[in-house]
């Protein structure tokens, strides 16, 4: 009998009416007897001979790892399919939980995934387990999935409410993101678990997301918010509107701003001048600004690397030369503490989501950090950066920048800086500034 060959690459064409092609021919042993497959080598772009000779060394491991399942299904009289998916499951959640040891025992070397990361994958993991039992579906193995359980499970997301009522296409998104990433980790165990990936996957495309037109935020309610922001600060208080459960009563408190609460003011004047996102902005330290040069190095928490963000001096534009006179005055109020948004106790700064949105629902204006970091791409397109330069400060590639944050200026202030075009500058010389450099 021939002996089989192992993956390698040929001249083949399908018919007489086409040209010579470079294919790769391997087998797959899953199949009984193992099913001889090709693959045209310029679908997968692999156009010179070392992008061929690397496609064949990818399908050498193919090959190995379904003769692998050939084998342990010969000796043991059950596959690596054979796993219940309940089982499955739980050895994810296994690998969820060591990676989250390992960010948590050496954090800098940027190993593992965050806590909030890994509770949030197991959240959505945990749906899909939960409609796989209310459909009798969770005794199922991995090799009987189909197509079917997933995409029955993103129309269960669609009409079946959550905690916080129905579910958008970007909570679906989400969800099924987390999904599909537990799936590529069982198929890349060997003996993998899942026999068709590709196929499966398809299951999990979310709805359609209509891209929204981003908008900026006008200079008068950045003013009014940063107003609101101080006077809060300084009193102490902050005065709640609500309305009651399902009698929608409408009610009126006032709360104390808790010790452990970092200034809205400031956090939100380093988000409107920075365009930074919000993690970024709570982990600021006085070694990441250089007040000399005008610069800020902000840790890009996305991609690992850091970005320069230049206050004054730069001959693209200006971006907030107002602000470097508060961070000094900020410096030598902080004396010996590392952090540039302390709390009132001195503990690690944190961010008061409640005090925020009742500021929000308080001024009646949408100004959460995420707007205002597509507002701050918007101002500085709008006075004059190049939307390369405005992406490169974000920490954004151009193209996600142009889609997701750049949006119309309707109306802006005179100035020359941006911090001056979004009406903040004037608010700084006069006695908010003043107050913003005491307070704490």
């Amino acid at each position: 009998m021939r002996q089989r060959q192992d993956a390698h690459v040929l001249r083949w064409r399908q018919d007489s009416s086409r040209p010579l092609e470079w294919w790769v021919v391997w087998h797959d042993f899953s199949k009984e007897p193992p099913a001889k497959r090709r693959v045209n080598c310029r679908t997968h772009g692999a156009t010179t001979r070392e992008a061929r000779r690397a496609l064949v060394t990818q399908y050498l491991a193919v090959e190995a790892a379904t003769r692998l399942d050939a084998v342990d299904q010969i000796e043991h009289g059950r596959s690596a399919f054979d796993t219940p998916l309940a089982e499955a499951l739980q050895q994810y959640k296994c690998d969820l939980d060591a990676r989250r040891a390992a960010r948590d025992s050496a954090p800098g070397a940027r190993v593992g995934i965050a806590e909030a990361s890994a509770r949030e994958a197991w959240h959505s993991v945990s749906l899909w387990r939960d409609y796989l039992v209310s459909c009798r579906l969770y005794g199922i193995t991995t090799g009987t999935l189909q197509r079917e359980h997933l995409a029955g499970w993103v129309r269960w997301l669609a009409t079946h409410h959550g905690q916080r009522g129905s579910r958008g296409p970007a909570t679906i998104g989400k969800h099924s993101r987390h999904v599909k990433a537990a799936l590529r980790w069982m198929d890349s165990l060997r003996p993998r678990l899942l026999r068709d990936l590709p196929h499966l996957v398809r299951g999990l495309k979310p709805p359609r997301q209509p891209v929204p037109t981003p908008e900026a935020i006008e200079p008068a309610a950045l003013r009014a918010f940063l107003r609101a922001a101080l006077e809060r600060d300084a009193v102490g208080t902050a005065t709640v509107k609500r309305k009651k459960g399902k009698t929608g009563k409408e009610e009126e408190y006032v709360q104390r701003v808790p010790a452990s609460d970092t200034s809205v003011a400031r956090l939100f004047l380093l988000l409107a001048a920075l365009g930074c996102r919000l993690g970024e902005a709570l982990a600021l330290k006085w070694t990441d600004i250089d007040l000399d040069r005008g610069l800020v190095h902000i840790h890009d928490e996305k991609r690992g690397c850091v970005r320069h963000v230049p206050l004054r001096d730069q001959y693209q534009g200006l971006v907030a030369p107002e602000l470097v006179d508060v961070l000094r005055a900020w410096r030598v109020a902080a004396g010996d503490r590392p952090w540039v948004l302390p709390s009132r106790s001195g503990s690690d700064p944190t961010h008061s989501r409640q005090g925020w949105r009742t500021l929000e629902a308080t001024l009646g204006v949408k100004c959460n950090p995420q707007r205002l970091r597509r507002s701050w791409v918007s101002f500085a397109c709008a006075c004059g950066l190049s939307p390369v330069f405005a992406a490169m400060l974000a920490g954004h590639t151009t193209g996600v920048a142009e889609r997701w944050y750049r949006g119309v200026v309707l109306d802006r202030a005179p100035g020359k800086s941006m911090l001056a075009a979004m009406g903040l500058a004037t608010m700084l010389e006069g006695d908010a500034g003043d107050t913003l450099r005491r307070v704490v």
